[in-house]
């Protein structure tokens, strides 16, 4: 299952008026009837370039999991079956203590894009933190690097050496804990294991 392209929200906030000004601007078919007609050429115009847009942001995750997790490999060698396998085994960990592990984890799509090498992102002007992975706070977006022992990017690593479940385990966490505070959830991990 792939997330929706066509969503009806938008189809009301744009489709909707487009073709609600476009007909009332034919039926004036004036001076006003042409402005008319151009606004709602304008609403629909938005709608089928968001449309577009969003199949391509679906399409550049080319695989889906069972578990409503979308994947942009970037030439990482992971397949939709290892990453199911991988997310069944941590899935069991954690429903040992939360029942609701697998539900907190399938209630929306998981965006997750694999990275060659050590992420960097800016913390302050002048200082950068080097990371093997990030979740978006209360987000359901992560990104995970792929490196090797040296810290080069390497896309051949084993998957179980990256920090692709540990990421989704913070989604887990964040949902049935009530809080997404990154030391919380280690100490959570560390305690349990998991």
């Amino acid at each position: 299952m792939r997330p929706r392209i066509i969503i009806l929200s938008d189809v009301l906030v744009t489709v909707l008026p487009g073709i609600t000004t476009l007909a009332l601007g034919v039926w004036l078919w004036d001076r006003p009837g042409a402005v008319l007609m151009m606004v709602g050429l304008c609403f629909l115009a938005v709608w089928v370039r968001v449309v577009r847009l969003r199949k391509q942001l679906v399409d550049s995750y080319p695989i889906v999991t069972k578990y409503k997790v979308l994947i942009k490999h970037n030439g990482y060698h992971i397949t939709r079956l290892q990453a199911e396998e991988a997310i069944s085994t941590m899935l069991r960990r954690y429903s040992m203590h939360w029942l609701d592990a697998e539900k907190a984890l399938t209630s929306e799509f998981i965006w997750v894009e694999f990275v060659p090498g050590v992420i960097t992102t800016p913390i302050t002007p002048g200082t950068v933190r080097r990371l093997a992975g990030f979740l978006r706070v209360c987000g359901h977006y992560t990104k995970v690097a792929c490196f090797n022992v040296n810290k080069q990017p390497d896309l051949t690593v084993s998957l179980d050496h990256t920090t692709f479940t540990h990421e989704l385990g913070h989604i887990i966490l964040g949902k049935v804990l009530g809080t997404w505070d990154e030391a919380t959830h280690h100490k959570v991990m560390e305690e349990k294991r998991l």
